[in-house]
């Protein structure tokens, strides 16, 4: 009896987390989608209008207004720092960060699509996990899942998505029991994405395997101790 108390224990675990990862999955992949999309048009139209680039300090003075009405530091730290503290996540970083880094795109600025990912995706975890009113802990996994969702739907790279997200947290260190949730949550963001029109991303250069610096990198590693 308890072995069948036991399994039905885990069974229903491994079911709520599934249904939980699927719904973030869901989420984060039509934002991260749609996030791309935006990105690639708002660049595309600044490369056809140079002019737009001149804008670049007003548009500079928008985003910090923007983000000083948020009483959170909406950076990739804060988002670290609040999985591992288990205080969470503020969901005003989802629309705040979208808003920010297609402004900062618009106008010409530096910005990268990775810090923005897992910023939204975690927001929108943690988002989850506020609704739900769970623990710190299960707001904690929801938040990497949520961040392994948005890097997927934006890069399509499900796998990689997983295994930065939980890796990002703890450098160094593999929470195995986030992988689930996270590769669930990934699977489901990356297939959303592709039936919103986003394309996966390829390297079609396999003689980048033959450069010498990839030669060293491959010896040392294999046969360093």
């Amino acid at each position: 009896m308890k072995g069948f108390d036991s399994l039905s224990k885990y069974t229903k675990a491994f079911g709520l987390w599934f249904v939980l990862a699927l719904a973030v999955g869901a989420v984060t992949g039509v934002v991260g989608a749609y996030f791309h999309k935006t990105i690639d048009f708002v660049t595309d139209f600044r490369e056809e209008n140079d002019i737009i680039i001149w804008f670049l300090p007003i548009v500079g003075i928008i985003i910090t207004a923007l983000y000083s009405l948020s009483k959170d530091k909406l950076t990739t730290n804060a988002v670290i720092s609040g999985i591992r503290e288990g205080k969470g996540v503020s969901f005003v970083m989802v629309p705040f960060i979208f808003i920010g880094t297609a402004l900062t795109h618009l106008a010409g600025g530096s910005a990268g699509r990775e810090g923005a990912a897992l910023q939204i995706g975690g927001g929108i975890g943690s988002g989850f996990g506020k609704l739900l009113k769970a623990g710190k802990n299960m707001t904690g996994v929801l938040t990497v899942a949520g961040m392994a969702g948005a890097f997927s739907a934006i890069f399509t790279t499900p796998v990689t998505a997983a295994v930065f997200a939980i890796e990002v947290v703890t450098v160094g260190h593999m929470r195995y029991f986030q992988f689930m949730p996270c590769m669930v949550s990934s699977i489901t963001a990356y297939l959303i994405s592709l039936s919103i029109g986003n394309t996966p991303l390829s390297l079609n250069q396999p003689s980048a395997l033959l450069c010498p610096c990839m030669i060293q990198t491959l010896l040392y590693c294999g046969f360093d101790e």
